[in-house]
């Protein structure tokens, strides 16, 4: 089968992602080049294994994939996010060229990006950074699962988990509590 996937995509996202991903989200445009899908929604989930198998599967690829989280405000629901710099309109310029790979309670999955331009200005910003998410109202501000540094990204699940080790977590702080249960 013929992968429809962004150039860029293709070599950040594992090969058993790929073609799945390909028929879920993007379609060919004239000239043959991928076109995101008019249809968007936030998580898409890999058709998976079959149940029962009577010869072995072709290829173990269908047990690997992971789901996939598209944050994509602009195109979605048609946000006028203002520039934080000038105030001017931003408009959507594309998805990010790399595809972050997230941990999340139960493994990982992956996450695609749009990217915003203001053409005032030039600047280019992330539509997953702070200050276009506050532009948002709170009910999809929420709906972003994970918190995305530089180079790692964990689900706020995760996240979540881990505030909870860092609150008083000494050895006297342990001591206390071994010392309460006694």
């Amino acid at each position: 089968m013929m992968v429809v996937l962004l150039e860029s995509w293709k070599s950040s996202l594992p090969p058993e992602q790929q073609e799945w991903l390909s028929r879920a989200l993007f379609i060919k445009d004239r000239t043959g080049r991928a076109v995101l899908s008019k249809e968007l929604q936030l998580w898409y989930h890999p058709p998976g294994p079959r149940l029962i198998y009577s010869q072995p599967p072709s290829s173990p690829d269908a047990f690997f994939q992971r789901r996939f989280f598209l944050w994509a405000p602009y195109r979605m629901w048609q946000y006028s996010f203002k520039c934080p710099s000038c105030a001017h309109k931003l408009t959507s310029c594309g998805l990010h060229k790399t595809v972050r790979r997230v941990l999340d309670l139960d493994g990982w999955y992956y996450m695609g990006r749009e990217y915003l331009e203001c053409r005032y200005c030039t600047k280019k910003l992330a539509a997953w950074s702070r200050s276009v998410r506050e532009q948002l109202d709170f009910s999809h501000q929420i709906l972003v699962p994970a918190e995305l540094a530089y180079r790692l990204s964990c689900g706020k699940k995760v996240v979540s988990q881990m505030k909870g080790r860092t609150l008083g977590n000494s050895a006297n702080r342990l001591h206390f509590l071994v010392e309460n249960h006694t």
